[in-house]
């Protein structure tokens, strides 16, 4: 039987170790969310350990079970700047934690693959973390067809709705340095999660 194999590009999500010592990476790619396997300190590729957020691609090869081992990793770009911040950490989190839960049942990932990408570049370039999250978060409840502006942004105070719309104009890939209404802006991420998981189909991140 001839060897399965395949190579992919995307961003890693998640890393966890299992009980059998492997470590477990969730990689988003335009395609799809991939589970994979990696044994810890075994050098792959150019000897770069996997870290979250990295873009990366990865060779695998399929084993018993049809499970993907990580037969060679090639660091494309890293987000090192992410973790330095908590705020910026959190928020990053927070979105993965979102399309960790809601990716796996969605049609394609490649719009999501994309906003992960800009807000990630975003983080990493020092844009406020709550700001770049709201940018995110509309972009995904647009794509999904969810009635972001005329259902929830209508119904945010005045203030709260004028920085909103101030910030949404702004595309995601061109955030970067300060938000005058960051502060105004630091609760609505939650409530627009809040609002698609309540009032919509999209699933409470875990």
């Amino acid at each position: 039987m001839p060897r399965m194999t395949q190579s992919a590009t995307g961003i890693v999500l998640a890393k966890e170790l299992t009980a059998g010592g492997f470590e477990r990476m969730r990689i988003l790619t335009a395609e799809t969310l991939l589970v994979v396997m990696r044994r810890p300190g075994k050098s792959v590729g150019g000897g770069d350990a996997p870290d979250l957020f990295d873009l990366c691609t990865v060779e695998l090869d399929a084993r018993g079970g049809g499970a993907w081992f990580v037969r060679e990793y090639s660091l494309e770009r890293r987000h090192s700047g992410i973790g330095a911040r908590y705020e910026t950490l959190a928020a990053a989190s927070a979105w993965a934690r979102l399309l960790l839960t809601n990716a796996p049942s969605m049609d394609g990932t490649a719009s999501l693959f994309e906003v992960s990408l800009k807000a990630l570049d975003a983080w990493e370039r020092g844009a406020p973390a709550q700001v770049v999250l709201l940018k995110a978060l509309f972009l995904f409840a647009r794509d999904e067809g969810l009635p972001v502006r005329e259902e929830w942004l209508v119904q945010l105070l005045p203030a709260e709705r004028d920085a909103a719309a101030a910030a949404l104009r702004t595309p995601l890939d061109e955030s970067s340095g300060t938000d005058a209404n960051a502060d105004i802006i630091a609760a609505l991420p939650e409530r627009m999660t809040e609002w698609m998981c309540n009032s919509h189909h999209i699933m409470m991140p875990r």
